[in-house]
């Protein structure tokens, strides 16, 4: 019964651990993405280049991201984390796509002329993509991880 105890009260303390952490780190992420906007000079309901909303994001993502893998290195990613992932690999290829429409506008890459909502689409569809390779990849690191665990120490 004690030993039941015991795991019941260790596994409530680490589920409030995550939830502490995650918690910080949204607030932080927010916070970092509310205190760039006056840097970038965006002006609420103004048009703004994509690529400005794609860096704030990218910039957003990465300390909602860093956080929870540091933090849970050596155990067991869990979904929540692979979604924080989902959400930084969405934040790099939405900044890919718009960096493609600030080189297509100076005739560095190869484009064409679409209509905005196909562009749009196009942005969606990409951050998509983008969620899904970085979920995939947090299990890929996760396998890395196990690997490197497994492997003897080499002393010299």
């Amino acid at each position: 019964m004690k030993l039941t105890l015991e795991r019941l009260s260790e596994h409530a303390s680490r589920r409030l651990k995550n939830l502490v952490l995650l918690q910080a780190t949204v607030f932080g992420s927010l916070t970092v993405g509310l205190l760039m906007i006056p840097a970038f000079e965006v002006e609420p309901f103004k048009e703004h280049h994509l690529l400005i909303w794609a860096v704030l994001g990218l910039l957003m993502a990465i300390v909602l991201v860093l956080p929870v893998f540091f933090e849970r290195w050596h155990e067991k990613y869990t979904w929540v984390d692979r979604s924080v992932g989902g959400v930084l690999g969405a934040s790099v290829l939405f900044l890919a796509g718009a960096l493609w429409e600030v080189l297509a506008h100076k005739h560095l890459v190869g484009a064409r002329e679409v209509p905005d909502s196909t562009f749009a689409v196009f942005i969606l569809i990409t951050a998509l993509g983008g969620f899904v390779l970085g979920y995939l990849g947090v299990g890929l690191l996760e396998k890395f991880k196990n690997k490197r665990a497994n492997e003897p120490a080499v002393i010299t």
